[in-house]
């Protein structure tokens, strides 16, 4: 096996192949007034997630743009890079995301055909070759990448059954992680439409109305009738459940028709948001207590400053987002986290306060910053305690299945990251290897 491996760059391999190594249009090719609600995805390095091109909020630029700049459109296979900032943040191109354009800030790896695309993909994850690339990055503050350091990141290649037979073994494991990766979007799904269903739409409510008889107000008219249209699929909850839910609607001046008994509140008496305190350390990955900051987590530490689970709604910073943690936590300064006043589910609290625009509740500060005033002026239908426990007991069930995926995606993970070193080395033999990913998928 060890002569069949070979010395090479990342430039003459691309080269060899009749590839291509080449940075993202320009700004003076591309401006901000190009971008359009629908068109052609922009790939920017916001979107290259654990190797793949995540889609979500993705940008777009107009068919005729992406036409005039055709030689940005990417194909199955090629691997984008981040030009700036976390220079080690890649993706490989799938047959669904061929045709989409890489951007501004990126740059673009077509392999060509003497190398295996999903196998290059592995290998440039290696911790060595991410290490060479941070290490001969431009900029001390901001790292740079440009075609000419990605063109000399060495590499040691096998003939291409081997590097067949590599992709594979570990492009199980990443399947099986992919796969459990969607079953959680799906779970989340179901978290949110049955928030939605009870606390937005008020589903059993309108239907015990309706088969109480009770008059439905004009407002909701155009939810009823949809309810009724359904049937037999309304798919009714429980007897248990349903009964805990009122059967008709009051009038409130702030937040229009109503369940009758639930209580109409401002946050400011539902919940205290407390600031998060400064911390050091926090990055050295030491500890198991996850610490958030204003758009999620940002490290480990040994102590918790909430002790139960909690929301953290971010203070400082453009994008300040609403997380939730099911375990104690620790929250930096540039962060809040609430304190509940009524006995409220934090699983519901997470989904009510992601309807509201955080970012748009600014103290007018240089920094933008979360004005603790305008969040306590925001008013919630509560439902009743029995209402939550019955909501988090169901939330919960959704949320245990997905830890579940959340530790089998761990666990491969880290059997594919120790596999990699092992069979690009040769210290590993492919059978060993696929025995190894056998075992674990049976036990997984």
């Amino acid at each position: 096996m060890e002569n069949e491996w070979e010395e090479i760059t990342l430039g003459q391999l691309v080269k060899a192949g009749g590839g291509i190594i080449q940075t993202g249009p320009f700004g003076s090719q591309l401006h901000a007034s190009d971008y359009v609600d629908q068109g052609i995805p922009v790939i920017m390095p916001v979107n290259l997630i654990d190797d793949r091109v995540n889609i979500s909020d993705i940008a777009k630029i107009s068919k005729h743009d992406a036409e005039r700049l055709s030689k940005h459109l990417v194909q199955s296979g090629d691997i984008v890079y981040s030009r700036r900032g976390d220079v080690t943040r890649k993706a490989l191109i799938r047959e669904a995301e061929a045709g989409m354009f890489c951007g501004t800030g990126c740059l673009l790896v077509r392999p060509g055909n003497h190398v295996n695309s999903q196998f290059l993909k592995y290998h440039l994850s290696t911790p060595e070759n991410q290490e060479w690339i941070i290490r001969h990055a431009i900029g001390a503050t901001m790292p740079n990448l440009n075609t000419s350091i990605l063109s000399k990141i060495p590499l040691r290649i096998p003939n291409i059954k081997l590097q067949d037979r590599i992709a594979a073994i570990l492009g199980t494991l990443d399947d099986k992680i992919e796969l459990n990766r969607q079953i959680n979007t799906t779970l989340e799904s179901m978290a949110q439409a049955l928030f939605k269903s009870w606390f937005v739409d008020f589903d059993p409510v309108i239907d015990n109305a309706l088969a109480a008889g009770h008059p439905i107000p004009e407002e909701l008219q155009a939810k009823a009738q949809r309810r009724a249209a359904l049937g037999d699929q309304r798919q009714p909850l429980p007897a248990e459940i349903q009964k805990l839910f009122p059967s008709s609607f009051v009038f409130n001046e702030e937040m229009g028709w109503v369940p009758e008994g639930w209580a109409q509140a401002q946050w400011r008496d539902i919940a205290e948001l407390k600031y998060g305190k400064s911390l050091k350390g926090y990055r050295d990955g030491n500890g198991s207590v996850p610490v958030f900051g204003t758009n999620g987590p940002v490290g480990y530490t040994d102590h918790a400053l909430c002790n139960h689970e909690g929301i953290i709604i971010g203070r400082k910073g453009a994008y300040r987002g609403v997380k939730y943690s099911a375990t104690p936590f620790f929250v930096i300064d540039t962060a809040f986290y609430i304190e509940p006043i009524l006995p409220i589910s934090m699983k519901w609290a997470y989904y009510e306060i992601s309807r509201f625009d955080i970012n748009s509740m600014d103290s007018g500060s240089a920094i933008p910053s979360t004005s603790r005033d305008d969040f306590y002026n925001l008013w919630s239908v509560v439902p009743s305690e029995t209402i939550h426990k019955e909501f988090d007991q169901l939330i919960s069930l959704l949320y245990k299945r997905r830890e579940i995926n959340e530790s089998e995606n761990a666990t491969l993970s880290l059997l594919r990251d120790s596999l990699l070193p092992k069979l690009l080395s040769g210290q590993l033999q492919i059978p060993d290897a696929e025995a190894a990913v056998e075992n674990a998928l049976e036990t997984s």
